[in-house]
């Protein structure tokens, strides 16, 4: 793999896992939110 698809690899897991919260989810428990992130990084 080049570089540049690594990079475009890692940015759509980023964004699909950025996507399985919903905006309500975020701001009214951005802890767990912070948790469940950091836990599947």
């Amino acid at each position: 793999m080049k570089y540049d698809e690594i990079r475009e690899y890692l940015l759509k897991e980023a964004k699909y896992k950025i996507i399985r919260f919903n905006n309500e989810e975020i701001t009214k428990n951005i802890e767990l939110v912070i948790e469940k992130i950091t836990k599947q990084c």
